[in-house]
């Protein structure tokens, strides 16, 4: 399942390695571990580009959320770089 953007148009992000690093890190600290997200717009489409783990439990700023970071849960972060991976 690919992501539209504002035209509607099916948009594809590598995400391989992104995805094989993630799967690594879910099996080794679970599949319900929060992560930092960082995120990309292309024309509306929400591209996940990286993540990192979360070091101080502690609320996202306004700062870091207009950097396009969001808080996610490992499992959920992998369904949406799969998708964002392929086309169709």
């Amino acid at each position: 399942m690919a992501i539209r953007d504002n035209d509607n148009q099916a948009i594809s992000y590598d995400s391989d390695e992104l995805i094989h690093e993630l799967k690594v890190d879910i099996a080794e600290f679970g599949s319900e571990i929060q992560l930092y997200a960082f995120i990309e717009f292309h024309n509306g489409a929400k591209i996940y580009i990286d993540y990192d783990f979360i070091v101080d439990e502690k609320p996202l700023t306004e700062n870091e959320k207009e950097n396009n970071i969001e808080i996610i849960q490992a499992d959920k972060l992998l369904k949406k770089l799969e998708a964002q991976n392929s086309l169709f």
